[in-house]
């Protein structure tokens, strides 16, 4: 029988982010582990942040967008870390944007949500708001996808992630 694996957690140390306040939602580590991008509400309305690790520093990537609703319900990197996505929602599509500000672009299809690519960077899986929630893999661009999940309507299936092997795409039902 195989040995029971250690936590990859076990001797972790973890250490506060910001010391903003009010609420702060998703968040996300960039590929190379040097950046984290992430929805708060600091300045009143939600937008998104960008700090360098240990840098104690954050950029408002989204300073433009003071509507009182998030600019995004979900965030991500791109695999290599030159972009980060912003998850659609029910008026919103999906969208990338540059690691460094700007504006975003559209990404994917019009019911697309959120994403995630594989290790290598050359697959991704995305869900749709469609029924059911299907969930998608497509090559790194978005082109070429199939269809290889969808659950019954009203049964959500949301935050696509690949195993770190590339064999397995896990997701929240």
């Amino acid at each position: 029988p195989e040995r029971p694996r250690s936590s990859p957690l076990q001797d972790a140390q973890f250490s506060r982010l910001t010391d903003f306040e009010g609420a702060e939602l998703d968040a996300a580590i960039s590929p190379d582990g040097k950046f984290v991008a992430f929805l708060a509400d600091r300045d009143g309305p939600f937008h998104v942040w960008l700090s360098q690790i240990g840098t104690g520093r954050y950029v408002n990537l989204t300073p433009g967008a003071d509507d009182q609703r998030a600019p995004a319900e979900a965030l991500g990197f791109s695999p290599d870390g030159s972009e980060i996505w912003l998850g659609g929602g029910p008026d919103r599509r999906l969208r990338l944007m540059p690691l460094t500000g700007g504006a975003p672009r559209f990404f994917l299809g019009e019911r697309a949500i959120s994403a995630d690519w594989s290790p290598d960077g050359q697959r991704m899986a995305y869900h749709t708001r469609d029924d059911g929630d299907p969930i998608f893999v497509a090559d790194r661009v978005g082109a070429n996808a199939r269809q290889i999940f969808v659950e019954r309507p009203a049964v959500h299936n949301h935050y696509p992630a690949w195993s770190t092997d590339s064999r397995w795409i896990y997701f929240a039902s």
